[in-house]
């Protein structure tokens, strides 16, 4: 950043890195599971939860910590928030 700022309108950023290939194919021992719900968490027999919250019955989480994200003048609110989610309560 320091780099950065110092260089003003001169600055040029450095080439992103070469990609890089970790694997080609899994090693024999690696498990290969469906991964159709990898952001979701899935119950002790491998489906998805249901119906965890409703309106009608929302859940209720703790707010832990928040820190705003943006500059006082800039348009709008973005903050980062942690919560504390009820047992059994799975979000990402």
């Amino acid at each position: 950043l320091e780099l950065r700022t110092s260089a003003g309108a001169a600055f040029v950023p450095p080439p992103p890195p070469a990609a890089t290939i970790i694997a080609e194919i899994p090693p024999a021992d690696a498990i290969v599971e469906d991964t159709e719900h990898f952001l979701e968490h899935l119950d002790v027999d491998g489906n998805l939860p249901l119906n965890f919250a409703k309106p009608q019955a929302p859940a209720t989480a703790t707010v832990l910590g928040r820190a705003k994200l943006i500059t006082d003048d800039a348009p709008g609110d973005i903050e980062h928030v942690v919560l504390r989610l009820p047992e059994g309560f799975h979000y990402v």
